[in-house]
Formats: C-alpha cells, structure tokens, sequence
C-alpha cells in the first residue's frame, strides 16, 4: 500500500534574472516598469542577410567579450555563452535566497536539487553535460535534471521542481532555465516566418516575434523548511499543469485546447478555481496562430468572466527569450505582485481579432491587486506549461495516491523496427506513419504501440485528453540535426530547411508521437544520462498517481546512433515504452500483474537512497522476501540504459520468477533513481 505524504506549501526565496533588460533581476523589475524594451539591433552576428535585424540581446557584462560572429556559432561559443547567462542568474538567486557563501564561491548549503530548462540548440554534447557545469560551477551537489521542451523548457523545470519537493526528494529546489540568441536559431525561425521586421507586439498589429535570451531562476523550498532557516517568502508557486496541443510540429492546436488542459491541471494541482485567477501572463509571442489559439484556450479554461481578466505578455519588453521565457516571465509576475502591479504589453498599436479584450495596452504597469496568478507558455511539439503564483497559501488538494499498474511495456531496436514495418498492425495511425520521419521518432512511435497493444489500452475520445507521455532522451535525433546542417552547408543560413529546424529541437520525436497516437495529456522531455528512461518513468508515477482526472501515463526513452559514432559505442537505435494506468483494468486488458508500488530519486551516487525511498514508499520495512533485483550496468550511456533492467523485470514477474523487483540506476553527476515492482 502507497503511504500518502502530507501536502506541503512550497514557497519562493529567490530569483535570479539575466535578460535584454538588464544583468539582475533589480535591472530587469526597474526596466519594466518604466517601460523600457530591450528589443534593438543585433550586434552579435550578421543579419544583413536576413530581412530582420532585430533581437533582444542580454545585457550583463559576462557577455562583453563574446565574439561578433560573421557566421555560424560554433557549439561551444553558444555553450559557453549560454553558462556566462546562467551562471551569473543562479547565483543571484542563490544570493537571495541566503543560500551564497561569497568566500567559498560555492552554495552554502549540501544536497540542493537543480531542475534547468532549456531548448538550446546544442547539436553535439548532451543537454544534460551543459546542466552539469552549472551545477559544478556554483556548488549544487544535489539532483540535476535537464528539462527541454522547446520555448516551455523554464516553465516545465519550475513545475517539476514542485514536484521533486511533493515526492521529498529535496528540500531545495533551484529552477529555471537559459537560452541564447545565436545564427542557426534567429534563421530557422526566419525561415518559418514568424518574425517582424518592427518589435514584438503582442495582440497587436503587426503580428510577428522577436528572438531574444536570457536566463532565469526561482529557489523553492517548502514553507516549513524556509521557516526554520528564516528565509523570506517572496510568493508561494501553488501549482503546474502540462499538456500537449498533439496538433502540428509548429503550430497551435487553432482551438486552444492544449492550452485549456494546461491551465484546468494548474488550477486543479493548486487546488483553486480557475474562474479565481486575477491576472494572466501569456505566452503572447506576438504571431498570428500562437496569440489566438492562447486566447481560445484561455477563455475557455478561465470561463464566462475570462473578458475581464486582465492578459498581458512581457515578450513586447523581453522579446522571446526561448526556453528562459517562461522563467523570466513568471518573475516579472511575482514582482509585479509584490508591487501591486500587473506588466504591460508593450509595441501595442491596433488589436488583432480574437486576442484577450484587455491586453493592459499601456508603457507603464497598472496598479492591480492580485493574489492569484497565472503564467502560460507553449512550445514546438504542442508542449504547453502553466504554473499558478499565489500572495497567500491556497488549499491545495492532496488526493489518496492511487495504486499504478504497469499494464503495458514495448521495445524496439533496429532489427526489431524492421520485423515491425512487415507486421500488420491495427495501429490509430497508417503504418506509413511509422516509416516516415527520423530513426527517434519513428522508434518511439514504435515502442509505444508496442505498449498500448500489450496493455490493449485504447486511446480514443475523451480518454486521448486523459493519457500523455513523459520521454527521457539524451540529443536531438542525429539524423535530422545532419539534415539542418547539411541544408545550411548547401543553401547557407537564409535559406535553411525550416522543417528539419523544427525538428532538432529534444521534443520533436515526442511531440511527434504525442500527435500519432491522440496523446493530448501531460508532456515532457526530460534528460540525465543513463537514467533518462528510469527518470521520465518516476515522474510519470508520480504525476499520475496525485492527478485523479488522468487515465494513464506512457512513459518511455529513446536513442539514435549519431551519424559519426564508431561501431564500439554502446548507443544503438532504440526505444523502450511503458502504460502506467491507475489500479483498474479494462474488460478487453491482457494482463494487469505487475504493480508499481515505490519509487525514489536522490542525488548522484546515492543508490542505496533512492532504494530506500522507493521501498519506504511501497510500504515495506527493508527489502521482502521474494524480491529481485536489477540495475542498470557500468559503463551505460544510452537514455534507454536503464529501461533494459526495468523489462526484465517485467519480464520476471509476469513469469512468476519473483515477488517484487527493484530496479535502479545511478546516471554519474546527475542523479539515481529505483522503483519497485511487484505482482
């Protein structure tokens, strides 16, 4: 039986902010409210090739020296830039948190989480090696999880902060993310079209985006804990809900309904009525598709009094600052806040049809009393994120945990995939589906209809908003990644394939599976190495097992041999995937007779912890008789490592092999993960 933990208020005790409208957060707060906008001609790299020269550009003195690019930026000029941005925005909140120690140079405090957010376009280290510098680099020794789910990548490491402190995981959580404003980035947005020659208005006339960058973080701590330390609460983040539009690589679902879920699981995390919201901080990017479809979506969630809901965007002072967007907004909105204020959206000139009728068209912010707010961002791949900021604790519901059952699992390699393409599948989608697009998509297209078929779950009519998929990954698909850079290497930077753009950020095989099987729930990429596939499958569990209104999860990893790599290296073409669905089986289910029960993550090296938790969790003293165990063996670096123990023990208990199975795996300088299985 799962033991229910105690809901816990989780509060806000710093914030660090890099961002075109100054170097800390101070700059950033006094720049917006005298209605500065840090949208100005790019001095970077050259853009007279382009017919936009426009971006919001960081100001912070970590950037002085960095070169003027007349050409490509070369992955480690963005990495390096990218660590300059971040650095300086997590120690700012480290600072104001009292968590600094100015003469060690490091954090002063052991075993504080770090959850960063982040669509850069690396395109030849793994995202979670760039999160594991920063963590060095102020002294986090705790679990470092990289989160990358395009322009919502800040948003969604917020929210699974919160959740890494529901689960105990850690008593501090350090969230946010970064981004920089580099060639490749400003052209394959180009190419799409989506940005004005003018600056970023959104709501307004003319419609179009403007590039931007920066860095933000929030410290998040219970309330308890923040007490006993005597830190200051600077707010409290009641909530998150995520969701996926399922619609279109690019564009919104028109409707807004991605958008809506989103919002209706923030709301319902939070434990409010959506209706109560008092302000709104959109994703607002300024383009066409984007601002109506958030609107569509808002409306609906926030209901008959949503035209009185004030609904602004900072991306008319910040630009769109990527993956960093949402943290930087949703600290504009804290301030705010405090202040009394709601930001408003700047560049506004003649509202576009179907847009929020009170944009808080203004240069300076209006005085307005909130107490409940709301911060949305979207993203490539249909991947949305809401977090709801509050003044005061709300109630938030803490529901019976349900039991899970791992109803399903699939796996596919190369040979497997080839077996596949011959079968005759009665799959929701055509099989040419499966055939097209690059190897990652396409095998963990695979893998999960392997899944769905060996748990015979359906996922049709209402039950498609109910179901969503968490993935780990380590890079973008290699395949594609070579496809964006032979299109500029042939075609040269204005005229790069906008669809292989699309298609190198970490969430385009996920989003693309999301869209094929109708997996409209909860969604996220997440990376830690060798135990990405261990990791997306925990935070799964966890999300499913507090969230009543959800059916099920699918959880799953996926790797793509890059186009260089030497036939020794252990990364293969592959993808396993696993239903989690809540304890209740339907009539036409083959098999429901593996339980999870217990799971846990902890800091690096520390697989004994993670254990623990997870049988502590199950509700078991110690390690029961009849129990097997598996882990993840040395050296591993595949995302899908840790997902091979976990088959075999799925395998083992169906056959009777066993009682209960302990699967863990330790990812080096990211963190470890168990869970525990049983019949």
């Amino acid at each position: 039986m799962i033991r229910p933990v105690p809901s816990r208020n989780v509060v806000i005790t710093g914030r660090g902010a890099v961002s075109s409208l100054g170097a800390d957060c101070r700059s950033l707060w006094e720049s917006v409210s005298a209605g500065h906008c840090g949208i100005r001609e790019i001095t970077r790299f050259d853009t007279s090739q382009f017919s936009v020269s426009t971006g919001a550009q960081a100001v912070s003195e970590a950037l002085v020296a960095a070169p003027v690019c007349t050409g490509v930026v070369t992955p480690l000029v963005s990495e390096s830039l990218c660590l300059a941005l971040a650095v300086r925005a997590l120690r700012e909140a480290l600072r104001e948190a009292g968590l600094w120690d100015e003469a060690a140079g490091v954090a002063s405090r052991r075993n504080i989480a770090f959850v960063f957010g982040t669509g850069l376009g690396e395109l030849t280290r793994p995202l979670a090696l760039l999160t594991d510098d920063l963590a060095t680099a102020s002294g986090l020794d705790g679990i470092r999880l990289t989160v990358s789910t395009a322009c919502s990548s800040s948003t969604a490491a917020i929210g699974l902060g919160l959740e890494l402190l529901a689960m105990r995981s850690a008593d501090i959580v350090v969230a946010g993310g970064a981004d920089v404003l580099t060639p490749e980035v400003f052209a394959g947005f180009h190419a799409l079209g989506v940005l004005t020659r003018t600056r970023c208005a959104p709501f307004s006339m003319p419609a179009g985006t403007t590039l931007g960058e920066g860095a933000g973080f929030f410290v998040l701590e219970t309330e308890t804990g923040a007490r006993e330390r005597a830190a200051v609460s600077l707010g409290m983040l009641a909530g998150y809900g995520l969701s996926c539009d399922a619609w279109h690589e690019t564009s919104p679902d028109p409707k807004g309904g991605g958008i809506e879920r989103a919002i209706l699981a923030a709301a319902a995390d939070a434990g409010i009525d959506p209706s109560s919201f008092d302000y709104v901080n959109a994703h607002g990017s300024g383009t066409q598709a984007n601002d109506s479809a958030e609107w569509f979506g808002i409306r609906r969630a926030l209901g008959a009094g949503a035209d009185l809901v004030p609904v602004s965007s900072t991306k008319g002072a910040l630009g769109h600052a990527q993956g960093a967007a949402g943290v930087l907004e949703a600290i504009v909105t804290l301030e705010s806040m405090r202040q009394g204020l709601i930001p408003p959206t700047l560049n506004f000139a003649l509202p576009r049809p179907n847009t929020p009728p009170d944009p808080v068209a203004s240069i300076v912010p209006r005085a307005w009393t909130v107490d409940r707010a709301l911060s949305v961002n979207s993203a490539f791949g249909g991947a949305n994120a809401a977090i709801v900021i509050t003044r005061t604790p709300t109630r938030r519901l803490e529901h019976p945990r349900r039991a899970l059952l791992l109803s399903g699992i699939g796996a596919v390699d190369s040979i497997r995939f080839g077996q596949l393409e011959q079968t005759d599948w009665t799959a929701p989608f055509p099989i040419d589906e499966l055939r097209r697009g690059d190897p990652s998509s396409r095998a963990l297209i695979a893998a999960a209809v392997c899944a769905l078929h060996d748990a015979a779950y359906r996922c049709t009519g209402e039950r498609r908003n109910r179901t969503g998929l968490f993935v780990g990954q380590r890079r973008p698909s290699p395949a594609s990644t070579g496809a964006f850079l032979d299109s500029i290497a042939t075609n040269g930077l204005p005229q790069l394939s906008a669809s292989a753009f699309a298609r190198t950020v970490l969430n385009a095989a996920a989003g693309t599976c999301a869209r094929l099987l109708s997996l409209r729930g909860p969604h996220t990429v997440v990376t830690t190495g060798a135990a990405s596939g261990l990791t997306a499958l925990i935070l799964a569990a966890e999300h499913l097992v507090r969230r009543p209104a959800l059916d099920a999860m699918l959880a799953g990893s996926v790797d793509e041999r890059p186009l260089d790599s030497p036939l020794s290296d252990d990364i293969d073409d592959a993808a396993h995937c696993v239903v989690l669905c809540a304890d209740h089986r339907d009539a036409t289910a083959a098999r429901v007779d593996v339980r999870l029960v217990g799971w846990g993550l902890a800091e690096p090296a520390a697989t004994d912890r993670a254990i623990e938790v997870a049988f502590e969790m199950a509700g078991f003293d110690g390690v029961p008789p009849g129990t097997a165990q598996f882990e993840t063996g040395e050296p591993a670096h595949g995302a899908c490592a840790s997902m091979i123990p976990l088959a075999a023990a799925v395998g083992a208990l169906r056959a009777g092999a066993c009682e209960h199975a302990v699967v863990s795996c330790t990812a080096s300088g990211a963190l470890s993960a168990a869970l525990v299985l049983s019949r």
